[in-house]
């Protein structure tokens, strides 16, 4: 009996180290990560008063605009994790697109946001998608286009561009600059992009300028129910804009919708092409040497 007691107290003080050490190691994560993000929301503060004082000018007037965007993604990875741990990312194996407007605070901001499992290799998808992410190929469709840093990694760009079709005749300027960044076992591909309407269906725009961040990460699917690459996006587009710009900042933000559809019916094809190509570098031998 003696025996039998002396060993379930042993396991009891075994699980209770576990558990301490477990709460532990959390506790270390957690104070580690709120740090982290302390150091993001003072990045952020001084990266909007910065936007706010000098709006149009770090558009167009200042070298630094793509330094400032490549600091934004490099402050997304955290965003990034956050989140991956919301409602709609929590079953690995589910299957979505969707696209709708939220609330934030006197603001409106275009989301969307996707969860899929491609039958494809990680490298082979990170490769593609960056490939179709970061191409320059706008260019055959801008009346400017000039790309600021281009390597493995980071592609900066500035462009000019006349958009017509149906109901619409829009005319912007913008600079994006994409990263791609190895965070952990994971592959985050990032994009922070700042845009200005001249000219919305004949109208004159001023003192408007969309911003938008998003990223895709790509990941082992490590459910057992099914196999292949985990891919989860999510981005953002708000309007900042005067009150006196306040119906055409309206009109822009309805415009996402719009351009989104547009780039999905574009790219989609493109994209497939591109995962095919790179799965079969990885696969034959050719590019088995590549890194993704």
């Amino acid at each position: 009996m003696w025996q039998a007691i002396a060993e379930r107290q042993s396991r009891e003080r075994g699980r209770v180290l576990a558990r301490n050490m477990e709460l532990r190691a959390q506790l270390e994560t957690e104070y580690k990560l709120g740090k982290q993000l302390i150091q993001l929301l003072d990045r952020q503060i001084y990266a909007k008063a910065l936007i706010q004082e000098k709006r149009h000018g770090l558009l167009w007037g200042h070298a630094d605009v793509f330094k400032q965007q490549l600091q934004q993604s490099e402050n997304t990875l955290l965003e990034v994790k956050r989140v991956l741990q919301g409602p709609p990312f929590r079953d690995p194996t589910a299957c979505f697109l969707d696209t709708f407007i939220e609330k934030n605070g006197d603001k409106e901001v275009f989301v969307v946001q996707s969860n899929a499992t491609l039958p494809f290799g990680m490298q082979a998808t990170a490769s593609a998608l960056w490939k179709v992410l970061s191409t320059d190929q706008i260019k055959n469709y801008c009346y400017h286009h000039q790309i600021a840093q281009k390597s493995d990694t980071i592609v900066a760009q500035s462009f000019g561009i006349r958009f017509k079709e149906n109901t619409v005749d829009a005319d912007f300027r913008g600079k994006y600059t994409f990263s791609r960044f190895t965070d952990g076992d994971c592959i985050v591909i990032v994009w922070v992009g700042a845009c200005e309407p001249i000219e919305l269906n004949g109208i004159k725009c001023r003192d408007i300028q969309s911003q938008t961040t998003g990223w895709v990460q790509i990941s082992e699917q490590r459910s057992e129910e099914m196999k292949g690459t985990l891919v989860r996006s999510y981005s953002r587009l708000s309007v900042d804009s005067g009150d006196d710009e306040k119906p055409q900042s309206g009109a822009l933000l309805g415009l996402a919708q719009f351009f989104h559809d547009k780039f999905m019916a574009t790219h989609y094809s493109v994209l497939e092409k591109s995962l095919i190509e790179e799965d079969w570098k990885m696969n034959s031998g050719w590019g088995g040497s590549q890194s993704g």
